[in-house]
């Protein structure tokens, strides 16, 4: 019996409940639905080339750490070695057989070695540091060259635009890649990996501990001190490579990644604007350009004859620099509109651009250069004026270099197909690196005093602005300060009397022996325009006290006791008078 209960317990339906209708009811099931889980990325582990030579740019990192801590950002041999190491471990990264560079990336890379030498010959800041720039525009050009990621044609603007991208934002996108790489190589490689990224966490946690332990006991502060003293420059300089040196992996690496690791920057252009937007958009600016030229006629070709604006209250100078600033910003503007109006307008029925729009894009040019050639006549004024100076040659420079690009821009007006891009940089490029070896510096002043000394007035030359040609004008301010010439040399001859002392007192390298024979302080921060400078103060110095051994003691004073700053109001003023 009581098998036949459990049988029917188990054969038990419960009655259905009553399920009465409703709006929710009524309503049709829906099945959900199975989403699949997001795959994971797959990485490939580091080849035997990342292997060999990732590592090696742990050496261009730190001999630029060192020259960030030692040289005091002074431009030296030490910025040209790092060029040079920087450039050569990245050429045999990223070179491959099956992929052969082209003459523009090969140019781009020698002109980029050639321009670092400046910086090892040459001592002005502001050109070494547009050379900087130049230089490390080039080395990535010519990275993006060798590497075969450029995602357009090298004559189009678009290279530049590859060039911001690939310097400032795929390293950073790639470094997940990186992290990813060296995840999945081996066991062997991951705990070593694991053991670096442990030193390197340990770094900022120390420099937080260690000088709390220095306050807190006396004797290991002087176990600290006895340590730092040859070693404190080296750990900061540990520090700043620990820094800088992931961007430096991570750009190498980062080139040799296929673009669905890192976007790219170049899409294509959808042409959507109707050609007639554009004609009356250019017409417009034509319009205004010929009313003011018409209206501004005298302003801007009066520079011609030499004389300025009727009622005109600035200076010769001021009118020629306000002169550069607007023909500059002018350019910039127009070259920028006719680009996008080429680049975004419809093509008509044959695909090319209108001639209406070319022509009118011609106006445009053509009114660039009447800018152009007036700011380069009120230079000309200028100069006759008020002599040369280190910013009105880099005027100059910039004029011809924006002469090169309005040219090159007019003829790709006209025939879209020349690569006017790749002429831009190159040719634009050789300008300036040869202008940074010409060593304006030292050209400018030998100019300056040779038209003092033919002219024969005693205050035609500017001894202050020779002296703020820093290391060029040294040698200039010797002569003049040597000057026999009575008659109308003495005010100048005290003057570059002083600003040589003045360059003496403030040098912290001019370190002479016993017999005044400049020492060189470290290889490493050598730079020749300084050396030549520094030895032609020492042998100014050694001739002085054969000669007159009363002026030499004025001459090298006493720079422990007070240093002096040349100013422009101390004409008439001796050593001596410094110093006493």
């Amino acid at each position: 019996m009581n098998n036949n209960f459990n049988n029917n317990q188990q054969n038990f339906v419960p009655p259905q409940q009553t399920v009465y209708n409703s709006p929710q009811n009524l309503m049709p099931t829906v099945a959900p639905q199975y989403v699949s889980p997001k795959p994971k990325k797959v990485y490939s582990p580091l080849d035997k080339k990342d292997k060999r030579f990732l590592p090696l740019f742990v050496i261009s990192a730190f001999i630029l750490a060192d020259f960030l801590v030692g040289s005091m950002l002074s431009y030296s041999l030490e910025l040209t070695v790092f060029c040079f190491v920087q450039f050569i471990f990245s050429t045999f990264y990223l070179y491959d057989k099956s992929r052969k560079p082209s003459l523009f990336v090969i140019a781009c890379g020698g002109l980029s070695l050639v321009g670092s030498v400046t910086f090892t010959l040459f001592s002005d800041g502001l050109i070494n540091f547009l050379m900087l720039v130049l230089v490390g525009g080039l080395y990535g050009l010519y990275c993006l060259g060798l590497s075969g990621k450029f995602t357009a044609d090298t004559g189009s603007y678009r290279i530049m635009l590859d060039l911001i991208f690939d310097t400032f934002v795929r390293p950073f996108k790639s470094f997940s890649c990186l992290i990813g790489a060296l995840k999945a190589g081996d066991k062997k490689e991951k705990k070593n990996l694991s053991a670096i990224f442990g030193i390197l966490l340990a770094v900022p946690v120390l420099l937080v501990v260690v000088p709390l332990l220095i306050k807190s006991d006396a004797a290991f502060e002087g176990v600290v001190r006895n340590l730092t003293r040859n070693i404190g420059d080296f750990v900061f300089e540990v520090v700043i490579t620990v820094v800088i040196l992931p961007y430096f992996i991570s750009y190498a690496y980062s080139k040799k990644l296929k673009n669905n690791c890192s976007d790219s920057p170049n899409k294509n252009v959808m042409r959507k604007i109707p050609y007639s937007a554009g004609v009356s958009f250019l017409s417009v600016i034509s319009v205004v350009y010929i009313v003011y030229l018409f209206s501004q006629l005298a302003y801007f070709f009066s520079a011609f004859s030499g004389v300025l604006p009727e009622g005109y209250t600035l200076t010769a100078s001021a009118f020629a620099r306000r002169g550069f600033f607007e023909m500059f910003a002018i350019c910039c503007i127009n070259v920028a509109l006719v680009s996008l109006v080429l680049m975004l307008c419809k093509r008509n029925e044959q695909g090319s651009i209108p001639l209406s729009i070319k022509f009118l894009s011609l106006f445009i040019s053509v009114f660039d250069f009447v800018l152009l050639i007036s700011s380069t006549a009120k230079m000309v004024m200028n100069v006759r004026q008020y002599d040369l100076s280190r910013n009105r040659v880099l005027v100059c420079t910039f004029m011809l270099m924006i002469a090169v690009i309005l040219v090159l821009f007019t003829v790709h007006i006209f025939a879209p197909k020349v690569p006017y891009m790749r002429s831009v940089i190159i040719i634009c490029s050789v300008i300036f690196i040869a202008m940074s070896y010409s060593d304006i510096n030292s050209r400018i002043a030998e100019y300056n005093v040779r038209e003092y000394k033919n002219s024969g007035v005693t205050d035609s030359v500017d001894v202050h602005a020779i002296y703020d040609l820093g290391d060029g004008g040294v040698e200039s301010l010797i002569m003049l300060s040597n000057d026999k010439n009575e008659a109308y040399s003495a005010p100048a001859s005290y003057d570059a009397h002083l600003a040589l002392v003045s360059i003496t007192a403030n040098n912290y390298e001019l370190d002479f022996d016993s017999d005044m024979q400049l020492k060189i302080r470290d290889f490493r921060f050598f730079n020749l325009a300084r050396y030549k400078a520094l030895k032609a103060i020492a042998e100014n110095c050694r001739y002085l006290k054969e000669n007159d051994y009363n002026k030499y003691l004025d001459f090298i004073g006493r720079p422990s006791e007070k240093i002096y700053e040349y100013t422009e109001n101390d004409a008439g003023y001796t050593a001596n008078d410094v110093y006493m």
